[in-house]
């Protein structure tokens, strides 16, 4: 009978390097995926109400694509508020409104 050949068992400075090795692959994918879908989150959307889908629709009608691109970075300019401390505070006192 020939005896198989085992592996030895890692020592536990090895499985503590691989741990750590597991944990920080992890770890960074994990932060990679999540910056990710922040950086899409971030990316400011119009609701397809019919005011905008209108607005839209004259963008669509202009033959040069740079026009078009640039119709629709102003439609979302003028239909977008960057969120700073004015329209913080407004939605502030609408909550206090209606707390009431």
């Amino acid at each position: 009978m020939t005896r198989q050949p085992t592996l030895a068992r890692p020592s536990w400075r090895q499985r503590l390097a691989l741990a750590a090795a597991a944990a920080g692959t992890t770890g960074t994918l994990t932060l990679t995926v999540l910056g990710a879908f922040h950086q899409a989150s971030s990316t400011p959307w119009l609701m397809p109400s019919p005011e905008v889908l209108d607005a839209a629709a004259g963008c669509r009608a202009l033959h040069d694509r740079a026009a078009r691109e640039a119709c629709h970075r102003n439609l979302l300019a003028q239909r977008t508020q960057p969120v700073g401390p004015t329209r913080l505070a407004a939605g502030s006192q609408g909550l206090e409104a209606t707390s009431r």
